[in-house]
């Protein structure tokens, strides 16, 4: 009953055949491929207008950036200058990756170059030169552009220079002369579609601090109307080029990238380096120490520094630059380098800073406000870690001479501001961290730290006494104050039998009577001081915090307070030193 297959079914299943479906699949094979081809046929025109149209972008662009550094060139009326470089500043703060466009079209130096040369004394376009110039620093990427050869260091540095030493100097006329309107005339085009009109008639001129004002706002954040004065400008123009070349080196180590590259892994170190020594040879740590004196003598005569807010600046600057320590060890010296290039930072910024320090502590004790009122805290605050940092380049070995009146002037504004009814715990911490750097690993210094003096007051009597105050007050705050207070009176007792005779007394008025009287170390005051202290390793190593340096100088200080205490402590309980106030031992 089953019929045969007939001629279609055979063919259907020679192996030879295909089935319907393929059939008609591949007679529309043909029509697919001319599909595809012309996709990719339009995709390539699509990409050939996409970079036709970037390419007439940037030619455009190209074409305003030089209309408007034609009007820039340093040959030019200052006013004429004055405006082009407005339009590129209204540009740069307008647009966004602007720095990128410059890059892209190779006018990053030409950009330099028309900025760097200007006049100091001609207001507007001082002010809108340097805002260019910190547009062009503020982006990490063109840092390898800018160096000394680049004029900028100089145009900076120039600009607080003159405005230091030239206040009076009356601001030049911005007056366009008929010779000035012609020489305008002379642009090859009249129009720039970046627009930024020059200012014109008694309401322009009104409105040109808030112009300027807010132009500065738009590229950094400013805290006062005083930001926007060219010197403070300048000085952040200085710390940008700085942290800049801090970043260069720090971001070329830890780039793993870039671990076959040793041209690139140093090349942020070397502008670190250069800028240091530039710094130092031209005079840089001289005028930042003559604004510092410049401030003083306000205060001295009871009156405001000019703007307080500079003064910050200066500071802010010299804590960043002291911070940076070279591998042979940077050496206290007269402002220029040795031999082998090793940095010298100027002596004389040191006794600026201390003399500085002295009479902004005793206003603040004072209760005066000719330092700035809420500003002399930051202000006392920056003073001592520059100092900090000096010591560390050295300075304790420049002879007593120069150690005893920084010692003094530590000493004072640490017991002004323990007494303060609102103390500030940064002052404190810093004093009593400068004090422990110099009485560490310094037997000479030890025996003139313990000397230290203030109206009768001594310092180890007043140091037991505030640490048993801060310790009682069983706060963070209060622990980490008792911590290095500790800490100190420790490095005073290293190998000072005097200096560890009379902690041990004075420790012995505030004796803890909760130590078991069956425990081997009852009745050693100086227990107390070793309990503080492993506590303090123990926090700052939980809070992740703890430095190699903070670890080796711990280590040093409680092993000489234990060996020469007789102290010995228990293994098997680590945990009894968690109660600074209350040890158990």
């Amino acid at each position: 009953s089953s019929q045969p297959p007939s001629s279609a079914g055979c063919e259907a299943l020679d192996d030879n055949a295909l089935p319907f479906e393929c059939l008609v699949h591949d007679d529309s094979l043909g029509d697919s491929h001319s599909s595809m081809q012309s996709l990719l046929d339009n995709d390539e025109l699509f990409q050939t207008d996409l970079e036709m149209n970037n390419s007439c972008k940037r030619t455009v662009v190209s074409d305003e950036i030089d209309f408007i550094l034609e009007g820039a060139c340093p040959h030019l009326p200052s006013e004429q200058r004055a405006t082009a470089l407005r339009q590129l500043l209204t540009w740069l703060t307008s647009t966004r990756q602007a720095n990128h466009h410059l890059r892209t079209i190779n006018r990053i130096q030409d950009v330099l170059h028309a900025v760097c040369s200007f006049d100091v004394h001609t207001e507007p376009f001082l002010t809108d030169g340097l805002l260019v110039l910190i547009c062009i620093i503020k982006d990490p990427v063109n840092h390898h552009s800018i160096n000394e050869n680049t004029k900028a260091w100089d145009a900076f540095l120039g600009v607080v220079r003159a405005r230091l030493h030239d206040t009076g100097r009356a601001r030049s006329s911005s007056a366009v002369s008929d010779g000035d309107r012609e020489s305008s005339r002379q642009l090859k085009r009249k129009r720039s579609f970046l627009g930024a009109k020059a200012a014109n008639g008694s309401g322009a001129v009104r409105d040109e601090d808030t112009c300027r004002i807010a132009l500065c706002s738009a590229v950094l954040k400013l805290q006062s109307s005083m930001d926007a004065q060219p010197e403070c400008l300048a000085l952040t123009g200085l710390l940008a080029i700085v942290l800049g070349c801090n970043n260069m080196g720090f971001n070329a180590k830890e780039d793993r990238r870039q671990s076959l590259d040793q041209s690139s892994k140093t090349s942020g170190t070397a502008a670190a380096a250069r800028f240091q020594q530039w710094f130092a040879d031209n005079g840089g740590y001289e005028t930042m120490g003559t604004v510092v004196l410049q401030a003083q003598e306000n205060w001295d005569n009871k009156r405001p520094a000019r703007n307080p807010n500079l003064v910050l600046k200066v500071l802010q600057l010299l804590e960043v630059l002291t911070c940076h320590r070279d591998q042979e060890g940077p050496k206290i010296g007269g402002g220029t380098t040795n031999a082998n290039g090793t940095r010298r930072i100027s002596v004389n910024v040191l006794d600026v800073l201390v003399s500085a320090l002295q009479t902004a502590s005793t206003d603040r004790q004072s209760g005066c406000s000719a330092v700035g009122g809420g500003a002399s805290g930051p202000m006392i605050t920056r003073m001592l870690h520059i100092i900090i940092n000096l010591c560390a380049h050295g300075v304790c070995h420049a002879g007593t001479s120069k150690v005893k009146p920084m010692l003094h002037a530590c000493w004072a504004t640490l017991v002004h501001e323990c007494d303060a009814p609102d103390p500030d715990t940064d002052i404190i911490n810093c004093c009593l961290c400068l004090l422990i750097n110099v009485t560490e690993t310094r037997a000479d210094m030890r025996q003139v730290v313990s000397e230290l003096r203030l109206d009768e007051v001594k310092i180890i009597p007043f140091l037991v006494q505030s640490f048993e105050e801060q310790a009682a007050k069983e706060t963070t705050g209060g622990n980490i104050v008792a911590s290095y207070m500790a800490q100190l009176l420790g490095c005073l007792t290293i190998s000072h039998e005097m200096n560890r005779r009379l902690v041990r007394q004075e420790l012995g008025k505030y004796a803890d009577h909760t130590v078991d009287p069956g425990d081997p170390n009852h009745g050693n005051p100086m227990v107390r001081l070793v309990a503080v202290l492993q506590e303090f390793l123990l926090f700052q190593s939980e809070a992740g915090v703890l430095t190699h340096a903070t670890l080796v100088g711990l280590h040093h200080v409680l092993t000489h307070l234990m060996k020469e205490n007789h102290i010995s402590l228990p293994e098997s309980e680590p945990k009894d030193f968690q109660a600074p106030v209350s040890p158990r031992v």
